[in-house]
């Protein structure tokens, strides 16, 4: 598992964090569609782009932003 952390923007996130936390996954549609059926909600996640990864941004239960990416 790849885990990435970047600074955040605190006009972006709900908790005021300074950073976000991103985790790679292989199969980015398959990840969404289970943390979905276990009630996350999604703010935004990427389209079918021919190059480029792909991502989805969600929250943790306090606000933190997370989010997962598909290279």
């Amino acid at each position: 598992m790849t885990v990435g952390l970047h600074p955040g923007s605190r006009e972006q996130d709900a908790a005021g964090a300074d950073v976000s936390l991103g985790l790679m996954v292989e199969d980015l549609d398959a990840a969404v569609k289970e943390l979905r059926g276990r009630g996350v909600d999604f703010s935004s996640v990427s389209g079918a782009e021919e190059h480029g990864p792909r991502s989805a941004y969600f929250a943790d239960p306090d606000g933190y932003p997370l989010y997962l990416m598909e290279r």
